[in-house]
């Protein structure tokens, strides 16, 4: 399954403004992003998601050229 994503925000997160200071200068080498879920609807990601390192999820991003896994036209193409 293909899930379109994009970089999150503390809006995304759903943290207050100390609280996402706090997270992206932690990850500030980092980037956090996020799944766009409009056509998928809820999912869970199991395994370690605190961490860095984990054994238990693959997770594999691919920037999006032309059109997405639906034919559609990229953003920012």
């Amino acid at each position: 399954m293909k899930i379109p994503a994009k970089d999150c925000s503390a809006e995304d997160l759903e943290l207050s403004d100390i609280e996402a200071e706090n997270l992206f200068s932690v990850w500030a080498n980092f980037t956090l992003i996020c799944p766009l879920l409009d056509d998928i609807g809820k999912f869970d990601i199991k395994g370690d998601t605190a961490s860095r390192l984990t054994k238990n999820l693959v997770f594999e991003v691919n920037k999006c050229v032309g059109k997405d896994h639906k034919g559609r036209p990229c953003a920012n193409s």
